[in-house]
């Protein structure tokens, strides 16, 4: 108790002492950071002599911002624009109150209104945009003669300690009156216009006031439509509706239809331009690579039909990621026929079931004729006429298409789908017969649109992995290396970040608005970017999360690329042999996985820093439980970096001969002569004695004994041995055999030749060949292999078994 308690008073001694140590320091630290800010104040106080030419900048500067404020934006421009939006919102106002009265408004001509709102608010955001800009130069302006203002106040300041002149003095006084005629000027003009923004913005909220109403409209519009029946068409009342009135207004609704204008084509060229150098583009490169494709059992259909995969990828390409819902009806009727008809060419040759084939016609035609009903208003009874005949058909249809699935197929895979179609066209029929049109018409829109969508969204992909596998088909013979089952399974990763991306942010999102989860594509493709889940106190949204395993996964499939394209005949020119080139490629492989993990990680909000200390703590986790693959792991970048051994090398470890076939982060595989694959942990090639036969060259030195028997002649001996070496072609010739005498043994006379083989893999068949020739010489030339002799001297025989002379 008394060391202890002894030990604790030397110990709070030492806390005072430390203690009263650092206070003093820290006096002094600020008493010099005092001493500094005082000297730095010093030095920046201009001299009297700079007085008067700093306060004429000043007035310069201030003439500059006088002339220029005023031509930052034409407030009398934006003032006649907001002008148009109050008139065009008080027209809305007045269409949307008659609209909320009408019972028989469609929900068509809701959203056709939230779409007028929408372009409305896009012109309210061009209107604003500039005097946004126009603001915030304001107050940067704003704040720089406020920092000149408190300069000169400081230099004022310091300056009248001394006997400071007059003139200077009013330099000061002047330079003070511009800094207020500047401040005064600049927030004149920031009023006026914080006004003119805040007028417009009150017309932001009335858009954004009426497109909530609109939507909610547009709700209960759908669920009153739902609930409300219409007139069962088993009823007189609904024949009655058929008169001669109706069957004139289809004739007036060909009349209605708004064709494409000028300013149609004004706004949306950029999507022509980009559909027509699509469709070019892929018919250019189908033509070019017919050969290739025409010989690929799934892409032969592409290679007959150019022209149609052309106009296909194109107009699918442009109205499923970029043509919006707000472009002209007419004109989007017109991409769905040119795209289906396209795709109608495509299947003309379907290698199937020919259901199948009257399947695919069947909806495309449906698709066409359904858009032309839309596009002409076709009369609500007539329409139902339509649908009941068309579920009638398809019931039909369906039940046949079964049979002959079965007759041809002989499977059952295809059942179900019969099976769900029946059901589904049941029920619209009978929803369509009792007056539940909108559920019918809804019905069966949702279905033949989402049909559509998942028949071209499957070729469309198609035609993308086959340009992918001929991109990598053509690179592969040119800048590429690697197996045809490792550039396949690339070209497979490569399509699948491919397809994830466009299924998720193209075709889901036209899914949703098909069935009205949503009302917009935007809406949809904002809403699913945005949901998510919480992870402590990072919010994970399904976009960063897409993103991020889309960075990794992309890292993954880069790497390999990289690979593949470093271990090609293409650095052979440098004279990078292919242990070389691997290293690089791994090294860079591995820094392209961690650079990916971290940027994965980083992509979904994690700070990094704290990621830092994570990997901290589990690195002592690592010293007391993973030290041994953390070993093998180091080790394995050691045998990258000073390349030891190398793929394709051949090592000799523990007196067993392999190969060296992969170098792993952990582990090393080889290749015995036996044909066997043996795992080597990478410390064991880094601690212990490996003899690599093939690391600076291949040659390897040969030492043969030979036994000859006593009074052979030695130098004949040695002369057969050197030309049988010589006679070899698997030695060097630059390196002359040499023949040793080595020593008397207790029954031979012993050499030894040592030569130098070419090839260490080929040694042993090189000594086996050597010594094969020497018996057959020393056989030729009557020199006598030795082999053991022993002299047996008997000192006693027994008298029975003697030999009698």
């Amino acid at each position: 108790m008394i060391i202890s308690f002894k030990r604790f008073q030397m110990c709070f001694l030492l806390c005072i002492f430390l203690h009263i140590n650092l206070g003093i320091a820290q006096s002094k630290i600020e008493g010099v950071e005092e001493q500094t800010k005082e000297k730095a104040t010093v030095e920046n106080v201009p001299k009297i002599s700079e007085i008067i030419p700093l306060e004429s900048e000043l007035e310069n500067q201030f003439l500059e911002i006088k002339n220029s404020v005023g031509e930052l934006v034409d407030v009398e421009y934006i003032n006649k624009e907001y002008k148009k939006v109050e008139n065009y919102l008080k027209n809305f106002n007045t269409q949307f109150n008659e609209l909320k009265k009408e019972e028989s408004v469609g929900s068509n001509e809701l959203k056709y209104l939230k779409d007028e709102l929408i372009q409305e608010k896009q012109i309210f955001n061009d209107i604003n945009r500039p005097l946004t800009d126009a603001i915030q130069e304001l107050e940067k302006s704003r704040l720089i003669w406020i920092a000149e203002k408190q300069k000169w106040g400081s230099w004022k300041a310091f300056l009248l300690k001394e006997d400071m002149p007059s003139q200077a003095k009013i330099s000061f006084n002047n330079a003070e009156k511009t800094i207020e005629n500047a401040l005064t000027l600049i927030s004149s003009q920031l009023n006026t216009l914080l006004k003119l923004q805040g007028d417009g913005y009150k017309n932001q909220s009335v858009i954004n006031d009426y497109t909530s109403k609109i939507s909610k409209l547009h709700q209960k519009k759908i669920v009153n439509s739902f609930e409300k029946a219409s007139i069962p068409m088993y009823s007189i009342s609904f024949f009655e509706q058929f008169t001669t009135k109706m069957i004139a207004s289809i004739g007036r609704g060909f009349k209605t239809i708004v064709l494409p204008n000028s300013g149609f084509f004004q706004k949306y060229w950029w999507s022509i331009v980009m559909q027509l150098l699509i469709t070019f583009s892929v018919i250019f490169l189908i033509r070019r690579n017919r050969k290739y494709l025409a010989n690929h059992k799934d892409y032969k259909i592409l290679a007959n039909r150019a022209i149609s995969s052309g106009v296909f990828f194109g107009v699918i390409f442009v109205f499923m990621i970029y043509l919006d819902d707000n472009s002209l009806q007419s004109w989007n009727l017109f991409l769905a026929t040119i795209g289906g008809v396209s795709f109608g060419r495509l299947y003309t040759n379907f290698e199937g079931q020919v259901w199948k084939k009257h399947f695919l016609y069947a909806i495309v035609s449906l698709l066409i004729i359904t858009g032309l009903f839309d596009l002409i208003s076709l009369p609500i009874p007539i329409f139902r006429v339509f649908i009941l005949l068309l579920s009638t058909v398809g019931i039909y249809k369906i039940y046949t298409w079964k049979k002959i699935n079965k007759a041809t197929d002989k499977s059952v895979k295809y059942d179900r789908f019969f099976n769900i179609a029946a059901i589904y066209l049941i029920i619209v029929l009978f929803s369509e017969i009792i007056g539940k049109e909108v559920l019918a018409i809804f019905m069966y829109e949702s279905l033949l649109k989402t049909i559509i969508v998942v028949i071209f969204m499957i070729v469309f992909l198609k035609m993308i992995h086959a340009g992918i596998e001929l991109g990598f088909s053509r690179l592969s013979k040119k800048v590429l290396s690697g197996s045809p089952k490792l550039i396949s399974n690339t070209v497979k990763r490569f399509s699948t970040i491919i397809n994830v991306l466009i299924i998720i942010f193209a075709f889901l999102p036209r899914l949703l608005v098909i069935w009205g989860v949503y009302e917009s594509i935007p809406n949809a493709v904002d809403s699913i970017v945005k949901s998510g889940f919480n992870l402590g106190q990072v919010n994970i949204s399904i976009g960063l999360l897409i993103t991020s395993i889309s960075v990794l996964y992309g890292s993954y499939v880069l790497s390999t690329i990289i690979e593949m394209f470093l271990m090609s005949d293409t650095f052979e020119k440098d004279k990078l042999d292919q242990g070389t080139r691997l290293s690089i490629a791994q090294l860079i492989r591995y820094f392209l996985l961690f650079f990916g993990f971290l940027l994965a990680i980083a992509t979904l909000g994690f700070n990094l820093t704290n990621f830092t200390i994570v990997l901290s703590a589990l690195g002592v986790g690592i010293g007391f439980g993973l030290q041994g693959i953390v070993n093998n792991f180091v080790s394995g970048l050691i045998l990258l970096f000073e390349r030891p051994v190398r793929e394709g090398d051949t090592i000799e470890m523990q007196g067993e001969w392999s190969e060296i076939k992969k170098i792993g982060l952990r582990a090393t595989r080889v290749m015995t002569f036996d044909q066997s694959d043996v795992i080597i942990p990478n410390q064991d090639l880094v601690y212990n004695q490996v003899t690599n036969w093939t690391l600076s060259n291949r040659k390897r030195r040969l030492k043969i004994a030979v036994g000859v028997a006593y009074g052979s002649n030695v130098e004949l001996v040695m002369n057969l041995l050197v030309a049988v070496a010589k006679a070899n072609n698997n030695l060097l010739k630059s390196y002359d055999p040499i023949v040793l005498f080595r020593n008397f043994g207790d029954s031979t006379l012993n050499f030894e030749l040592r030569v130098l083989a070419k090839d260490a893999l080929n040694s042993i068949q090189v000594e086996s060949d050597l010594l094969a020739e020497i018996d057959k010489v020393f056989r030729e030339n009557n020199v006598e292999i030795a082999f053991p002799q022993l002299d047996l001297h008997l000192r006693s025989v027994d008298k029975s078994i003697a030999i009698n002379k």
